[in-house]
């Protein structure tokens, strides 16, 4: 009898290959789909399930403490051929030790998860979105922590354990922040040490090694906004008036004089904030530092002034929109870069607010309702809560001679003389 020796036929009655070939990347890639599940078989117990769907599934028939059972390995292609190999060869070196592959899988990927949540990112991702911060924190101030985090904390510890970090590195981290952005640092030491100490809680860590560095780094030089001088107030308002600037900048500058509130607040007013009958400007509580609602009266010039700039735009949302998108805010920098083009040296639009508050003292003004017109709250939570008044008809009459006394400087005319205090 003449056998013909090819792979697969028998010669006499002896097979050459007594099992199917081994699986190549070709042959796996060029398997189609058919009506009903079948099996590519590598070897040793390993094959690839292909789907109707045409999925291909690595699996693995093995026998553990006598019992028969199937263990996934994966998908291809995320998982190659080479890949699904040596995870049967481990599942078998599992399985000879009396473990079960599958149970030992996903206990590994429990860990893994454990681990992943342990991580410093992890508990400052949870941290950061808490409602805590979530309710006491601007907008712009978690997008200022979330930048802290991304380019100068995450990168040197975000993938460690909260229990692996100690005070070395997180002086590392500081070191770094110190260099690039020191005006950042102490906010950035804010954050890991309360990242630490939600990881103490969760009990993750043992300590804050935030602590002993405290003192570590000096907070650069605090830069006040001067207030204006007496005798500056007067010049500044005129430059305002023979300045060659858009009315909308003059207005801008004037209301915050008017009214002592924040640039942010002052930019980002809107029509429906203000009711021109009544004088009265509430500002939503998601504008205010203090995430409180805040109540401003308007004199007379401010009205007067608002009308007038209705008039020149009166279908946009903003007092003060956006060159380029009406539908947003003027840039945070407008209010500033008003005032400086003015050419005051070492005042800011910051400065308003201080120029105001000492004004208003010198006048005669009672303390508590200034500090309620720039919207300064007791620190006290205790105290707060037993000092509710708004002082609203006070500050109505102290904001009215206040725009009074600055139409007089203005002139030339006026001039700061004490008053008899506001009683209400």
């Amino acid at each position: 009898m003449k056998a013909t020796l090819t792979a697969g036929t028998l010669v006499g009655t002896f097979s050459i290959f007594p099992y199917p070939m081994p699986l190549t990347d070709t042959r796996i890639r060029t398997a189609r789909p058919k009506a009903k599940p079948y099996k590519m078989v590598d070897g040793a117990g390993l094959f690839l399930a292909v789907q109707p769907n045409g999925s291909k599934l690595w699996r693995r028939r093995l026998r553990v403490n006598g019992k028969e059972t199937m263990l996934a390995l994966g998908r291809y292609p995320k998982v190659g051929l080479e890949q699904a190999r040596q995870a049967a060869r481990d599942a078998i070196d599992l399985a000879r030790r009396g473990i079960n592959p599958a149970q030992h899988k996903k206990a590994a990927k429990a860990r893994n998860a454990a681990a992943s949540a342990s991580t410093f990112r992890a508990l400052a991702e949870e941290w950061l979105t808490s409602k805590e911060r979530q309710k006491t924190w601007t907008a712009r101030t978690l997008r200022q922590r979330q930048r802290l985090l991304d380019a100068y904390i995450f990168p040197k510890i975000g993938d460690l354990a909260v229990g692996d970090i100690d005070s070395a590195l997180v002086y590392d981290v500081l070191e770094r922040v110190q260099g690039k952005a020191p005006a950042q640092t102490a906010f950035a030491r804010q954050i890991i040490s309360g990242v630490m100490q939600l990881a103490i809680i969760k009990r993750l860590a043992t300590v804050d090694p935030v602590y002993v560095l405290r003192s570590a780094h000096k907070a650069p030089k605090t830069l006040h906004h001067r207030p204006l001088e007496p005798g500056e107030i007067g010049p500044f308002l005129q430059a305002v008036e023979s300045s060659n600037v858009q009315e909308k900048t003059r207005i801008v500058v004037r209301l915050a004089f008017w009214t002592l509130a924040r640039s942010k607040e002052v930019i980002g007013a809107k029509w429906d904030e203000f009711d021109l009958e009544d004088g009265v400007w509430t500002i939503p509580a998601e504008q205010m530092k203090k995430r409180e609602e805040h109540r401003v009266p308007l004199p007379r010039q401010a009205v007067a002034a608002l009308r007038h700039l209705k008039a020149l735009s009166p279908v946009r949302p903003y007092l003060f929109p956006n060159a380029h998108d009406s539908r947003r805010p003027a840039a945070r920098t407008f209010l500033n870069r008003a005032v400086t083009r003015l050419g005051f040296k070492d005042f800011s639009a910051h400065g308003i607010r201080a120029t105001g508050s000492t004004m208003l003292h010198g006048m005669g003004f009672r303390s508590e309702a200034i500090e309620r017109q720039l919207d300064h709250r007791e620190r006290s939570k205790t105290k707060r809560a037993y000092n509710q008044a708004d002082y609203f008809e006070e500050r109505r009459v102290m904001m009215q001679q206040w725009a009074d006394m600055l139409d007089e400087l203005a002139t030339g005319k006026g001039k700061v003389t004490p008053i008899r205090r506001v009683v209400t």
